[in-house]
This record gives structure tokens, C-alpha cells and sequence, in this order.
């Protein structure tokens, strides 16, 4: 009977727990599918409700009112394309900001949209601002932004401009610095050189400036050179040869004032690279000797006469050597020498009111203030007794020669010189110098026209067509002559000289 009862108590267990279940089971499915129902409902709502925000953006931007559409469609997200509607608000907000000209704020709103907007926009906006940096005369603003898009020539044009307002503020540094990038093109580099004309001016002008009154006379702007030349050089720019030539050697100055030379250096002849403030240069077969602009004087090559002691010279304004001997004539019209065998040159020294010196191989020739002829050194082909002695308006010797062109242009020889030469130097008129190897003869009419006379067997006489020669020389079988843009010309056929040497 017991048993009976407590199987009975324990269906009844069974059943309640199993209804306490069900109507839990039920209870959850209601709630889940409540639960389901309100997020449906919701995301219904939300999706309405973005929906009539989306409707009511378009609605503002579709009127032109850009700001309160951008609010809105900032607010949605990515819902529907909303970000396409706002790289397009920003473009044309940006473009509202440059017609106001606040291209700032322009870039501001463009930058952001990087690839995604317009990056041919940007660079209008850029060139808009580099263009009014420019016309408001911020220039170095103009130049940055001319270089954000790329545009070298505005960079470049926005730099020049920047350039001449510093020029106009005599900073001529400053307007070196803001173009010399830009070097290469004629505008930039015409105003390069003015500045760097304006600075070698104040250099030359702050005191005797060697480098400085190099520079200006390489620039040749205008006459400042000259007279800072004149002012700064012991020596007369006229008759200072910044080239010079021996039968076996070649020395020249260089436009930025360095002395260089080429060819036998068995003496040492050649030894001038450590040369500097030269502004004259004369050579003879063993020597090279160079006149300094403070009126001293440099030698290289053979001292077996002496003729390198010249260290001690002072206020000297012209230079020439012969084999053994070099000669200074110096500004009170006296000349002094160094070397040469006993006795040969003793007569020099008691010249005065020198104007011109020449030296040939083993003897010298000048003329005074007054046009009168002077000679000295060995006579043994009489070199040294010319038939003129007055008059005289240049003289030049060569081997064993010596030639006085008087003041009317015409040609005296004197020593070694065959008739067919003299038959032919005979014939030339207006002569205002000359040059002479052993075997031809060069001159320069009032004109500038070249004339020769002598053996050609290597073209050495085929100098009627060159143009602007300042000065030249006869040597040997060639002849070398320098135009007044200092290029250097050469008889030698299949040779060139491409220096550029200094002109006064």
C-alpha cells in the first residue's frame, strides 16, 4: 500500500516540473518573438527614419543649402551614398571659398578628401593662392605654392620678382640666393650677374680688392669696371697682356684670376700656378715673369743671370724679358732690370720719362713721353740703331729686330729682317702695333686689322679675318692673338685654344 502511493507522489512530480517547463518554454518564445516584433518595428523606424533624413538632405543641398544638407549627411553615415554627397558638398563649398577668395578654408575642406575628391580642384586653388601671394608681393609664399602644382616657370617667375625687390633693397646676396636655383635661363642669369656686379662694386670700393675688380672687369656691366681697374691696378689696363708666349711656352690669366701655362718647363718656366693678384704676364724662352696689380712683380724659370731677383721691386706698370734679362718700367718713367751679361743693359738706367718698353732676344727698345726711340744690349745685326728716333708711338722687338711704328702709322725695321718683309711692311698704313717671330711679322692697323708679312709654311700669316684682337703675339712659326671677349685665337691649323682669358 506504501509502495503503491509513493510511485504516485512521484508521477505527480513528473507532471508539474514538466508543465513548469512547457510554460517556460512558452513564456520565452513570447518574449523572443516580442522582442523580434519591436526590433523589426525599430529598424523600421530607423530605417525611415534615415530615409526621410536622407530625402530631406538632398532636399536642402538640391536648394543650395550645402552646410545644412553636409550636417545631416554627416550624421547618416554610410547610409545610402551619403559620403558621395559629401566629397561633392565639400568640392562646392570649396569652390564658394575661393570666389571669395578664402582659398585657405579651400584647402581645408579639400585636403581631407584626398583621391576621393578632386585633386584638379586642389591645384586650381593652389594657383589661385600662389597667384595672389604674387600680385600682393608675398613672393616667396608664391613660389612654395607655384611648387605644389609643379609650376617651375612660376616658381621661377615669383623668385625673379623676389629677387628684383631685393636688388631694389640693395640686397644683392639675398637676390643671388632666391634665383641661382634658376641659373641656365638668360633673365635669371642677366640678374645674377647685376647682383654680383653691385657686390664686386662694394668690394672693389671698400678697399684694393684684387678678386673684386677681377670679377668686375669678367662681368663688364659698364664703365665702373674700368675705373676700378684703373684705380686698383699699378699697371696700365691698355697695355697689360693677360696672355704671353715664348717659342717653347705659353702663360695666361684666367678669368677668375688664376695664372696658368703650358708647354716646356725644363727651366721651370712654367711653374706659376701659386701666382695671385696678377694682371700682367711676359715671357722670354727660360722665364715667365708676372706683373702683380700693387706694382711688384712674380718670376719662374732660370736664374742664371739673375733675372728671377727681382722680389724687391716696387710701383712697376709694365713688364718685358729677353733670354737673359727681365726689365720693369716703372710709374715715374724710369726702368729698372734684373739680369743679362756685365755691362749689356747699363744704358738703361738712365732713361727717363719712359712711356713703352720692348725686349727681343738680347737687347730692348722704348720710347719716351716725347716719342723718342731709346735701345740697348747687343747691336751685332744692328737692332739696336733704328733710322727713326723721334716720333715713335709704339715699339716691339723680335729675334734680333727691332720695329718702331711712328706716330703717322707707319713701319721702321731695324737688324735681321729680310727685303721681301720690308717691301711688303712698306706698303701698310695706320699702324698702331706690331709683333715679330724670327721669320714673320704681325700688325693691327688703327681699325683692328690684322696684316703679316714672312714665311707662312704653317699658316702663321693667316690672320686677315680674325675680328676684335686686343693684343697678339708672333712666335716661332705660329701666332696667337686674344679678342676683346678674351677667347684665343691660333694661326696653328687643326688647333684650338679654348680658354677664356681676362681682359681689362
Amino acid at each position: 500500500m506504501s509502495k503503491t502511493k509513493i510511485k504516485t507522489d512521484d508521477n505527480n512530480s513528473a507532471n508539474v516540473l514538466k508543465k513548469a517547463i512547457d510554460f517556460l518554454k512558452a513564456r520565452i518564445r513570447r518574449v523572443v518573438i516580442s522582442f523580434g516584433i519591436i526590433i523589426i518595428i525599430s529598424s523600421g523606424i530607423c530605417f525611415f527614419h534615415n530615409e526621410l533624413a536622407y530625402f530631406f538632405a538632398e532636399c536642402l543641398y538640391n536648394i543650395g543649402d550645402k552646410t545644412g544638407a553636409k550636417g545631416i549627411f554627416v550624421s547618416l553615415g554610410d547610409f545610402n551614398g551619403s559620403k558621395d554627397y559629401l566629397i561633392d558638398i565639400d568640392c562646392a563649398l570649396a569652390c564658394d571659398c575661393m570666389s571669395s577668395k578664402d582659398y585657405q578654408s579651400a584647402v581645408d575642406l579639400l585636403i581631407p578628401l584626398n583621391d576621393g575628391g578632386s585633386p584638379e580642384l586642389l591645384n586650381e586653388c593652389y594657383l589661385l593662392m600662389a597667384e595672389d601671394y604674387y600680385k600682393h608681393g608675398d613672393f616667396g609664399s608664391a613660389a612654395s605654392y607655384f611648387l605644389k602644382i609643379d609650376n617651375n616657370n612660376g616658381a621661377r617667375d615669383a623668385c625673379a620678382a623676389w629677387a628684383d625687390k631685393l636688388f631694389n633693397e640693395s640686397d644683392y646676396a639675398g637676390a643671388i640666393d632666391k634665383i641661382k636655383p634658376y641659373s641656365g635661363d638668360i633673365g635669371i642669369d642677366t640678374r645674377i650677374m647685376k647682383a654680383e656686379y653691385e657686390l664686386a662694386c662694394i668690394e672693389a670700393a671698400a678697399g684694393d680688392n684684387y678678386a673684386a675688380v677681377v670679377k668686375l672687369n669678367r662681368l663688364k656691366l659698364d664703365e665702373r669696371a674700368r675705373e676700378a681697374a684703373i684705380a686698383l691696378m699699378c699697371a696700365d689696363p691698355e697695355s697689360a697682356a693677360t696672355l704671353a708666349v715664348s717659342d717653347n711656352h705659353i702663360v695666361y690669366l684666367t678669368t677668375d684670376g688664376s695664372v696658368h701655362a703650358g708647354g716646356s718647363n725644363f727651366y721651370g718656366q712654367c711653374d706659376v700656378d701659386g701666382w695671385v693678384g696678377v694682371v700682367s704676364l711676359c715671357a722670354s724662352e727660360l722665364n715667365t715673369f708676372g706683373l702683380v696689380y700693387n706694382g711688384t712683380a712674380l718670376a719662374a724659370g732660370s736664374n742664371a743671370f739673375g733675372q728671377c731677383d727681382i722680389s724687391d721691386w716696387t710701383n712697376i706698370r709694365g713688364l718685358c724679358a729677353s733670354d737673359n734679362a727681365v726689365f720693369g718700367l716703372k710709374r715715374d718713367g724710369t726702368v729698372v732690370f734684373a739680369g743679362g751679361e756685365r755691362g749689356q743693359y747699363d744704358d738703361v738706367s738712365e732713361w727717363t720719362d719712359i712711356v713703352l718698353i720692348s725686349a727681343g732676344k738680347d737687347h730692348i727698345a722704348a720710347a719716351d713721353k716725347k716719342g723718342n726711340a731709346f735701345t740697348a744690349g747687343k747691336d751685332e745685326y744692328g737692332q739696336c740703331r733704328p733710322e727713326v728716333l723721334s716720333g715713335i708711338a709704339s715699339v716691339s722687338c723680335g729675334p734680333f729686330r727691332t720695329i718702331l711704328v711712328t706716330a703717322g702709322g707707319s713701319v721702321n725695321i731695324c737688324g735681321v729682317c729680310s727685303d721681301e718683309i720690308k717691301n711688303k711692311v712698306e706698303t701698310w698704313t695706320n699702324i698702331t702695333s706690331v709683333s715679330s717671330s724670327r721669320s714673320h711679322i704681325v700688325a693691327q692697323n688703327s681699325s683692328g686689322k690684322l696684316f703679316a708679312a714672312g714665311e707662312n709654311n704653317r699658316g702663321q700669316c693667316g690672320v686677315f679675318d680674325w675680328k676684335d684682337v686686343v693684343f697678339f703675339f708672333a712666335r716661332a712659326d705660329f701666332t696667337i692673338g686674344v679678342t676683346a671677349d678674351g677667347r684665343v685665337l691660333t694661326s696653328v691649323e687643326g688647333h684650338t685654344l679654348d680658354w677664356e682669358v681676362l681682359i681689362w
